[in-house]
């Protein structure tokens, strides 16, 4: 399983980086851009192993 969330956060940090400065109204320079990306993927992640974590408690 480890593997596979590993693998969500290498794809969702380029395609959130990317769609934030796809965004006109928001003109996001690309380092500032890459840093939210980041950001969100790690809170993501961080979501998705609380809830494993809940699960296996059980």
């Amino acid at each position: 399983m480890g593997n596979h969330r590993l693998g969500i956060g290498v794809r969702l940090v380029p395609y959130v980086c990317g769609m934030l400065m796809g965004i006109p109204a928001l003109r996001l320079d690309s380092n500032v851009a890459f840093a939210s990306a980041i950001g969100t993927s790690v809170v993501a992640g961080l979501l998705i192993f609380e809830a494993e974590a809940k699960r296996l408690r059980r």
